[in-house]
């Protein structure tokens, strides 16, 4: 499979298509057809949600919830 071109296929078969912006992770309809860009952003190393350009792993702008056990391996700061 191929992905961020217009088109995603296999075989030659095309299971969707259309646009979206440079590192945002695209929204799909279940016909196939590009609904929209979500705010993740993936820029080939990190993860940002709610960020255009995230610089760390995984970072997020604005409030989160979490209603599990966070488990962190490093200082908190």
């Amino acid at each position: 499979m191929s992905f961020n071109t217009s088109k995603v296929e296999k075989g030659g078969t095309v299971y969707a298509s259309g646009t979206g912006v440079d590192n945002r992770v695209a929204i799909w309809s279940g016909t196939g057809t590009l609904e929209g860009d979500s705010d993740l952003v993936f820029d080939g190393t990190n993860l940002g949600i709610g960020t255009d350009s995230p610089g760390f792993p995984l970072q997020v702008a604005g409030g989160s919830h979490t209603s599990g056990t966070i488990i962190g391996g490093g200082a908190i700061q």
